[in-house]
């Protein structure tokens, strides 16, 4: 059996994405698994052996996206053969498209406009659910096919086994924690309002700093002159404090302290971001792909949400996630930039409350290994 999977198209999403394929390799132990995906989501796979092939979907980049669609189909028709089951994590009618042009037997996906008419199995979207089972529900049509499903799973079990997502790191990878390290990510794609403010963040590294932990700032190569800010204003600030203190720091100190301040912003793949993330104490972030990974791989994470719906998109059912919300009347707005403009669902949330979020975790890693 052959079985074909279109991920999302942000990272967060292609997190989420993995309790599906554990349910579909419960269901089908020996089938092949192929995945479609813009390739910074095909990287989160790159370790997984149960994926038999991948394909780069870059058609959005195409001057003609309906033609490159089709041809990606074909294209992947001709290279395995004949698709048993094509399932899009996508609601869109390009990824319907796709599926339709793979000429897989079975095509799934949630029912948009025309893109109801290429699948065999168009859903009604859920809502008010959170990300992972709005994934794990398109499996339904599986489970109510008895050649499909023999007994294996049922709609009640679906939410037993869909537990958390689980990433694959290379087994020879053991993360040693020498020393704290806290994470930074102030980045986030979808748009400004999700953003926690940068001198809020710098703040924060600032306080770290000044006693000796290791702050790294991670996101992808837009972000670095906005990591490059927060490290100058975590500077000021570390300089401000050092000229109020009756005993000053020497400069010797003063620059070793400095040092601690590292931007990563744009400096690793996915994989390399994956293995550092595993090496840190704490890692705080805006609602983003990221924070997922973090939070996936069972590092203490820190999520500041405000305008995104935290019941649909937190990390599903992580152990070791706080999250961070000023829970205003007007959220969760969803909007890329603040309607309000004040942008309040993140100037509430001051750089003192994230410092004792953080500083709970630690304290709760020290008394676990105690």
């Amino acid at each position: 059996m052959k079985i074909l999977l279109r991920l999302p198209n942000w990272l967060g999403d292609g997190v989420m994405s993995t309790p599906v394929l554990e349910l579909l390799k419960h269901l089908f132990p020996s089938a092949s698994f192929y995945l479609v995906a813009p390739p910074t989501i095909l990287d989160l796979f790159t370790l997984d052996s149960a994926i038999t092939g991948k394909f780069e979907d870059t058609t959005k980049q195409a001057k003609n996206r309906f033609y490159a669609t089709w041809q990606l189909g074909r294209k992947i028709h001709t290279t395995i053969g004949e698709i048993d089951i094509a399932i899009s994590l996508t609601n869109h009618f390009y990824s319907a498209l796709l599926l339709y042009a793979t000429r897989a037997k079975i095509r799934i996906g949630y029912k948009r406009f025309f893109g109801r008419m290429l699948l065999t199995h168009s859903l009604a979207r859920q809502k008010n659910i959170h990300q992972v089972m709005s994934y794990a529900f398109l499996l339904t049509p599986l489970l109510e096919n008895p050649s499909y499903n023999k007994g294996c799973l049922t709609k009640d079990s679906l939410k037993e086994l869909v537990s958390k997502p689980l990433l694959h790191l290379p087994t020879n990878i053991s993360a040693q924690k020498t020393h704290l390290i806290i994470g930074l990510n102030p980045g986030a794609a979808y748009g400004s309002a999700k953003c926690y403010l940068p001198e809020y963040f710098a703040a924060i590294a600032a306080h770290f700093v000044s006693n000796g932990v290791e702050v790294r700032i991670y996101g992808i190569y837009q972000d670095a002159p906005l990591a490059e800010s927060i490290i100058m204003q975590a500077q000021a600030i570390l300089t401000q404090e050092n000229l109020t203190q009756t005993l000053q720091t020497d400069s010797s100190t003063q620059d070793s302290r400095l040092q601690l301040l590292i931007n990563r912003c744009g400096k690793t793949s996915i994989q390399e971001l994956m293995s550092e993330i595993s090496e840190l104490s704490v890692f705080v972030s805006n609602d983003s792909g990221s924070m997922h990974i973090a939070s996936a791989l069972n590092i203490p994470t820190i999520g500041i949400f405000g305008p995104t719906n935290a019941e649909e998109t937190a990390p599903y059912k992580a152990e070791h996630f706080t999250l961070l919300s000023a829970n205003l009347a007007c959220a969760p707005c969803k909007k890329r930039v603040c309607p309000l403009v004040h942008h309040n669902c993140m100037k509430n949330i001051t750089p003192n409350m994230v410092i004792q979020a953080i500083n709970n975790a630690l304290n709760k890693q020290i008394s676990q290994v105690s």
